[in-house]
């Protein structure tokens, strides 16, 4: 009885080892994916961890978030399926790690991705849902980049007459980029850290329009 204990132990613990090592290779592919057979390939991988059972929110995170780059790579009429995916995976990633301001900027994501659908008919139902869904974010962790990151995307794409356009998303973005700044080294982990290089890459643009 004793020898099955310690044996049933130690596999628990050589799997728990293995899951997070594919965890972590799994969210270097995705830190270096480019292309989208690259988010198929990383998507499959969180897939496959997840269906192994006993794992934590971060593979249902980063399904959800290969899935929506997917979407917003995808022909019109694929967008929502993949949308429907990504929002099933965060239900469950809110489940084991209720309350949590990543999750909800996934949501926010997921939200304003649909609007490619169809901008006249989903623009002003889809932003509002969006933007409400990211000031749950803010409100759970106020020092999230990927709020202000998302925040200004929604801003920017907004016309001028309702808020919207480069300068008043600017704000957003410098102070994303500096929170980003300020958290590179959650770049090291698996811990979300998506978006700096392209809040760099926006806030240089808009330097440049706003001279």
């Amino acid at each position: 009885m004793k020898k099955s204990t310690i044996f049933l132990a130690t596999l628990f613990v050589s799997l728990n080892i293995f899951a997070n090592d594919a965890i972590r290779e799994a969210v270097i592919k995705f830190d270096a994916a480019d292309e989208l057979k690259d988010y198929y390939e990383v998507l499959n991988n969180f897939e496959r961890i997840i269906l192994q059972g006993d794992c934590d929110w971060i593979p249902y995170y980063y399904s959800s978030l290969c899935l929506i780059d997917i979407a917003r790579q995808s022909e019109l009429d694929k967008v929502d399926e993949y949308c429907d995916k990504a929002d099933a995976y965060l239900e469950e990633a809110d489940k084991l790690n209720p309350n949590n301001s990543e999750v909800y900027c996934l949501k926010a994501l997921s939200a304003s991705t649909r609007i490619k659908v169809n901008y006249e008919e989903r623009g002003f139902s889809y932003v509002t849902l969006s933007n409400s869904l990211l000031e749950k974010a803010k409100s759970l962790n106020n020092l999230n980049p990927r709020f202000y990151y998302l925040k200004g995307m929604n801003t920017i794409n907004l016309p001028a007459m309702m808020g919207g356009g480069n300068k008043a998303a600017m704000p957003f973005f410098e102070k994303a980029l500096t929170l980003f700044n300020e958290q590179i080294e959650l770049e090291e982990t698996v811990n979300p850290h998506w978006g700096r290089s392209s809040c760099e890459s926006i806030v240089q643009k808009l330097k440049t329009l706003t001279r």
